[in-house]
């Protein structure tokens, strides 16, 4: 448990060694997962990120979780997504970025639509609001991912 806990470099209340070796233990952990555990694994990778900012180590766990190749992966991002977002914003925007560009599959894509648009009105809303910020200026600002993201009814 203390290992899905990285410290940000500025927190000085925790030994930096320890620190350390809890980010060493960490990546050790995520390069264990080879992307065909199921939602479990995918869901508790997400939620080892706990650091706000996109903090270095995070992204072996960005690069595992690319392991994950079922359409099924669209639907666990889309009711993980607000929990990530509020915990790691930009990762968040990161892994949406990745899913727009394909690379959990195309069918991911589609899925995420799909829960999408069985979501109620007002989190439709609110989730077009941040995915229209992000084509805009920002994580989904390319031709690669630009409108790839709508809910599906």
């Amino acid at each position: 448990m203390r290992t899905g806990r990285i410290p940000p470099d500025s927190d000085t209340t925790v030994d930096a060694d320890q620190a350390g070796l809890d980010c060493q233990r960490y990546v050790e952990l995520v390069d264990m997962v080879r992307g065909d555990e199921g939602r479990e694994v995918f869901d508790a990778l997400l939620a080892s990120m706990q650091v706000p900012e996109d903090y270095e180590v995070y992204e072996s766990t960005v690069r595992v979780l690319r392991h994950f190749k079922t359409p099924d992966v669209g639907e666990w991002l889309y009711d993980a997504w607000d929990g990530l977002a509020q915990r790691s914003p930009e990762m968040a925007r990161n892994l949406l970025n990745l899913l727009a560009r394909g690379s959990f599959g195309h069918g991911a894509i589609t899925r995420f639509n799909q829960a999408w648009g069985a979501a109620d009105t007002r989190h439709k809303a609110n989730m077009l609001e941040k995915v229209l910020e992000e084509e805009a200026d920002g994580w989904l600002d390319t031709p690669a991912a630009r409108a790839k993201l709508r809910p599906l009814d």
